[in-house]
């Protein structure tokens, strides 16, 4: 008897979700792949799983003619398919497995603006979201909404004012600049090949290390080790973004942070910081002379009940500006360089452009003077445009909703994604030359900067949640873009072209480039190998 139950109710389950997976609405409004009855475009068996950051990978096979793929974080394809499918299936496809129903709606600003500023509180991280990668990044600004989140972002903004950049961003970009001229001269002096990616990674977590936490990491020493601090954080990045106790575990327990435990295991999970013993005499001190960085921002900052923030909270909300204030920038400066290595028509423009506007290259870049380097602007805003720091952000409804201007309905508790990466090779929104690097795009007739809206250039988020560091990522990408080509000049190390591991050709729609890593942002899967001599 029990059998027959069994096999009745998965029949019954089966005649229900034929087309859909278990436990999600049937969206027949909605075009995209439909998968397997009952589980949707899950593939099992797939330990590593991200419900959170589906369309990842695609397998084609077929089964009732359609298209079966599976979704997860660790694969690498999937960027390139959600190009494809805006073109399959239109502007607002959807897709599910078990639990989980997502729609795509990355090609159409109008709804961006909307979902991200008209109504954004309806949109928001969800705990699925928050539970993924609470054990990498915690409770950050990352991934909280509400109270929290605003309470984090009120904070961090101190950092980005006119005075912060006068007094310590711009020295702290200028002094780093000197160590990594140091050590690209020792590259072109001995001939040896470079990872640039690897250096640009170096450089940005140094900065952002002295800028903001008062901290030298020594990543740009000529002799450069490992560095624990530093080697954990790679380790908390692995591109599974596996969330296991092992992992960031590792990560913590070197983290320049006020001690805290962790439930599970302690020994792995004590942070413990090396001038907080320092920091904290200092701050009980009457007229000590205290660091301005976001440390002392955030051991300072009190709720509206006069409650300090806890050392979790502090923990929390410096992991998660080390990995907006590393890995964004560095990798943003690895695609500029790649493009323009690629593009010396290019590289002449911005050279000129330096020695016309920086003195022949002897004058720092400035939050005054970076406005008058357009070429170099231009050339960085359109590698960010093609290869968007975050390339795909997802949000869950809170209520039941409508996109406007013809949008599709989206019920509570469905998943919104939007994919920068296919925003930005979108033709209806960019043009007929929309996958084409093309900085004159961002430069009118008369040689101006043109400003595109925030929801057509959305590669710095949009609405209340735009990103704090914009103004920072963007000086210090031109800046040492500035550097670097004044300095030096750059070429693909031998081979490597022919053998870096490319993003595939999708039915003619892509040009090929090195194929990007599995991450919350955009690394490049490969080692970036040029060879340096100075100019």
């Amino acid at each position: 008897m029990l059998a027959l139950v069994c096999v009745g109710l998965f029949l019954y389950l089966l005649c229900k979700y034929r087309s859909h997976a278990i436990a999600t609405s049937d969206r027949t409004d909605l075009a995209g792949p439909k998968g397997w009855p009952l589980m949707g475009v899950f593939k099992f068996p797939l330990p590593t799983l991200s419900v959170t950051y589906v369309v990842v990978d695609v397998t084609e096979k077929t089964l009732s003619g359609n298209l079966i793929f599976y979704a997860t974080q660790s694969s690498t394809r999937g960027l390139e398919w959600g190009v494809r499918f805006v073109k399959t299936y239109g502007h607002a496809w959807t897709l599910s497995v078990p639990g989980l129903r997502l729609i795509d709606i990355s090609t159409r600003p109008d709804w961006i603006e909307y979902v991200q500023k008209t109504n954004y509180h309806n949109y928001v991280k969800g705990s699925a979201f928050r539970n993924r990668l609470s054990d990498i990044i915690g409770n950050g600004i990352f991934v909280t909404d509400g109270r929290v989140w605003q309470f984090q972002r009120k904070v961090t903004s101190h950092i980005f004012t006119g005075r912060s950049f006068q007094d310590a961003i711009c020295p702290a970009i200028a002094e780093e600049l000197r160590s990594l001229n140091k050590l690209l001269d020792n590259y072109a002096d001995t001939g040896e090949t470079v990872d640039l990616q690897d250096v640009f990674y170096r450089f940005t977590f140094q900065a952002f290390g002295r800028f903001a936490f008062n901290l030298d990491l020594r990543n740009l020493e000529i002799d450069h080790k490992p560095v624990p601090f530093t080697t954990a954080f790679d380790q908390c990045q692995k591109p599974s973004l596996d969330a296991s106790s092992t992992r960031s575990g590792a990560f913590a327990s070197a983290l320049p942070l006020p001690a805290v435990e962790y439930q599970t295991p302690p020994s792995c999970f004590r942070l413990c910081l090396r001038n907080d013993d320092k920091r904290a005499a200092l701050l009980a001190k009457k007229d000590a002379k205290v660091p301005s960085d976001l440390l002392t921002m955030f051991m300072t900052a009190r709720y509206d009940d006069s409650r300090p923030l806890s050392r979790v909270e502090i923990r929390d909300a410096i992991i998660n500006l080390l990995l907006a204030g590393r890995d964004t920038t560095a990798q943003s400066l690895t695609w500029a360089l790649y493009r323009l290595v690629d593009n010396p028509a290019h590289q002449r423009l911005v050279r000129e452009e330096i020695c016309g506007q920086l003195a022949g290259g002897t004058e720092p870049v400035t939050l005054e003077n970076v406005k008058n380097l357009v070429q170099t602007q231009a050339a960085h805003l359109e590698s960010l445009r093609l290869h968007p720091p975050v390339p795909r952000i997802v949000k869950q409804a809170v209520k039941d909703d409508a996109l406007p201007n013809g949008g599709p309905l989206i019920k509570a508790g469905e998943f919104i994604r939007l994919s920068d990466w296919a925003l930005g090779r979108n033709e209806e929104v960019w043009g007929a030359d929309a996958k084409e690097w093309k900085p004159s795009r961002w430069i009118d007739d008369e040689g101006r900067p043109i400003q595109y809206s925030q929801w057509k250039a959305h590669f710095f988020n949009g609405g209340p949640r735009i990103c704090l560091g914009k103004s920072l990522a963007t000086l210090e990408g031109v800046a040492v873009i500035a550097n670097l080509l004044h300095r030096y000049n750059i070429a693909f190390a031998p081979g490597w072209w022919e053998n870096v591991e490319k993003t595939g050709r999708i039915a003619g729609d892509l040009e090929e480039t090195p194929l990007y890593g599995p991450a919350l942002t955009l690394p490049m899967k490969s080692p970036f190998w040029v060879t340096i001599s100075r100019r």
